[in-house]
């Protein structure tokens, strides 16, 4: 629906309107191209600056650059991302502003602490207090809330984090040079546990649409509470019973916002427990996960984008939309600039191009010549997978290559801490450069096998390294190829040494005569072939398998002959120094006779170490019998050992008593 000659966005970056169709003929933004009718500031001034702190040149800039679209366009009207900034825009600005709520609204959900109190008895908030800041200290706080040692303190506007604080005895001091003496701040507890969450709603006269909800990905420092982006995956892994009351709180807010008069977008954040949902703040304007919901949409093959369905609102009484089936399967996490990092966030930007059929990169035309103030805009990664994960204690997880956290190790010294430098490899995991790759390949290819690792010898030590996990091809480390044909390690594009890596097992693609491939009977790892002695698990076949396991659901078995066969087949083999027999689950009550029959078997060829990997038998006397038999070792992997957690992840192994 357009009544109107031109329309123009006034936001924080152009690709906020990206999958808006041709909603917009131009845009005035914080960053962006300055091509295409985009006026972008950042272009303008050379410098990016933070979004999330006023900037009275930004202003000054729109109603500038604004001015000229009126001298061309006199009938043009213009759309804000940030309502809040209507009462500093220029006149000839505002009176073409269209989809505005009346400012008295708008400002009062500005205002984080009238919007508790308005909303007081409608919805489920966390106990808070509104005090001064000279009156603010632990001491007070720790009297207040007693059962509590860590607080969130918030003045009365903040955005993205901004002017919101984690507050205790350690950030104390800090925090107190932050406040003003005179305003007045909410004060409430820190839920140690919690699941940050926020919605999306746009209300209509007589309808109101529920987007669905996605986790915040919100860093708490002591400099403050930092949005950094949102994963609408992960919230899957909430449970029903809180998405339900997520549901009813919203709806309780969106009638209250509808009976008040208002219309169009707004966002409601959330914390999550593990028993309950708080409500946190409304934010009247898009929010900065608009543009994924809008990305949805439109690979839905649907035309209609949150900003359209925004100005709709304000002149229709209903959308004629159905998102009931809507989903949106996109995760995205910004980064911004500090100057510790920026060699880190230079070299992560260099190597997404290679990556770009599985993450998105949305970088409004960096230039990385311009100045950059502290915490401004970079780059925004999208990707088709979650980067979080819920904890069963309500905490978020993040990958450390999504997020580049701090080094583990002195790259410098790295072989003086050879298990910090190990522990930092297993964290990250490792990527292969396509010349190292190509090399391999002609070359005996890699030993790839067990959860998407390979092994990489440094020193002489051997690494299981993950190469094939989703985020991996982010991390900082790198394996090349030299002049030399050498292969070579590389943390952030610096050489740390020269290693080796472990080729493919010949043996481990042939084919038994009942057609089983030797590598789904066998395993040959640095100095030990390991033996399956089952294919699948018997947990798997009744439906309460491990839920972590990467083991097939299969009916087909291989037999006593098929396994006599592979372990023929690597008789005398140089590499083995010991056996392992392992494979899926046996049913409770077996009795391990397949196991007793091929540990037999190796038995008759080689006297070397045997070590057994399994469920419990039930009864002690068959360790008696596998000891018999040739077994030299017996390991039982409890995998989790709090029992609650065991039967959550591990229905049926978890229900054996430790």
């Amino acid at each position: 629906m357009k009544n109107y000659e031109k329309l123009f966005w006034i936001g924080v970056r152009e690709s906020e309107i990206n999958n808006t169709g041709d909603l917009f003929d131009g845009s005035i933004t914080i960053y962006g191209t300055n091509k295409n009718s985009n006026h972008s500031f950042d272009k303008f001034t050379g410098c990016r600056i933070d979004c999330n702190e006023d900037n009275d040149d930004w202003i000054a800039y729109i109603n500038d650059t604004a001015r000229e679209i009126i001298n061309e366009y006199p009938d043009c009207k213009f759309l804000l991302y940030y309502p809040p900034d209507y009462p500093f825009l220029s006149f000839e600005v505002q009176e073409r502003v269209v989809g505005l709520n009346k400012m008295e609204l708008v400002l009062l959900l500005e205002n984080k602490i009238r919007t508790r109190l308005w909303l007081h008895g409608i919805v489920n908030q966390l106990p808070f207090s509104v005090m001064d800041g000279s009156k603010i200290t632990y001491t007070s706080l720790t009297q207040k809330y007693p059962r509590y040692n860590n607080f969130v303190i918030q003045s009365d506007s903040s955005c993205a984090g901004n002017g919101t604080w984690l507050f205790n005895f350690f950030t104390e001091p800090t925090v107190r040079k932050r406040l003003s003496q005179t305003k007045t701040y909410t004060v409430s507890p820190y839920i140690e546990n919690n699941i940050p969450l926020n919605i999306h709603l746009v209300i209509y006269k007589n309808e109101i649409l529920y987007f669905p909800p996605s986790i915040q990905l919100i860093s708490p420092t002591i400099n403050g509470f930092f949005y950094k982006g949102g994963d609408f995956i992960a919230y899957e892994q909430i449970s029903e019973k809180i998405k339900e009351k997520i549901i009813l709180q919203a709806e309780s807010i969106g009638k209250r916002l509808q009976e008040s008069g208002y219309r169009g977008v707004c966002g409601i954040d959330f914390i999550a427990t593990e028993d309950e949902v708080y409500f946190m703040e409304i934010n009247s304007r898009f929010q900065a996960s608009t543009m994924a919901i809008n990305y949805a949409l439109h690979s839905n093959n649907d035309s209609h984008s949150i900003q359209e369905l925004h100005y709709n609102a304000f002149f229709q009484p209903k959308s004629n939309i159905d998102i009931s089936a809507l989903k949106v399967n996109l995760s995205f996490y910004t980064y911004s600039y500090t100057n510790t990092q920026l060699n880190k966030h230079k070299y992560l930007y260099k190597i997404l191009p290679f990556y770009k059929e599985i993450v998105m990169c949305i970088d409004d035309d960096i230039d990385w010549k311009s100045k950059f103030e502290n915490k401004s805009y970079l780059f925004q990664l999208c990707f088709p997978f979650n980067i979080v994960s819920v904890s069963p204690e309500y905490k978020c997880s993040m990958h450390p290559n999504v997020s580049i956290e701090e080094d583990f190790f002195d790259t410098e010294q790295w072989e003086n801490d050879l298990e910090r430098f190990k522990i930092s490899l297993l964290h990250h995991g490792v990527r292969i450069s396509p010349e190292a790759q190509l090399y391999a390949e002609l070359n005996g290819g890699l030993n790839y096998h067990e959860f998407e690792a390979f092994d990489l010898i440094i020193e002489d030590i051997y690494i299981n390294v993950p190469n094939g996990t989703k985020p991996t091809f982010l991390t900082p480390f790198e394996i090349g190829l030299s002049e030399n044909e050498e292969y070579t390690l590389k943390f952030y594009d610096k050489i740390i040494s020269n290693i080796t890596l472990r080729k493919k097992d010949p043996l481990s693609l042939m084919k038994s005569t009942n057609g089983f491939i030797y590598d789904e009977i066998s395993y040959l790892g640095n100095d030990r072939l390991r033996i399956y002695f089952r294919n699948s698990c018997y947990f798997k076949q009744k439906n309460i398998g491990c839920k972590f396991c990467d083991v097939e659901n299969s009916e087909r078995q291989f037999t006593v002959e098929d396994i006599a066969e592979v372990l023929h087949a690597y008789e005398n083999h140089p590499s083995i120094n010991h056996y392992l027999v392992g494979g899926g689950s046996y049913e409770p009550y077996n009795n391990f006779e397949k196991v007793i029959e091929v540990v037999k078997l190796i038995r008759q060829q080689s006297q070397k170490p045997i070590y057994l990997m399994c469920t419990p038998p039930h009864k002690k006397i068959i360790l008696d019998k596998l000891f018999e038999s040739g077994v030299t070792e017996v390991s039982f992997n409890l995998e989790v050992f709090d029992r609650i957690l065991a039967r959550k992840y591990m229905p049926g192994k978890g229900a054996l008593s430790l």
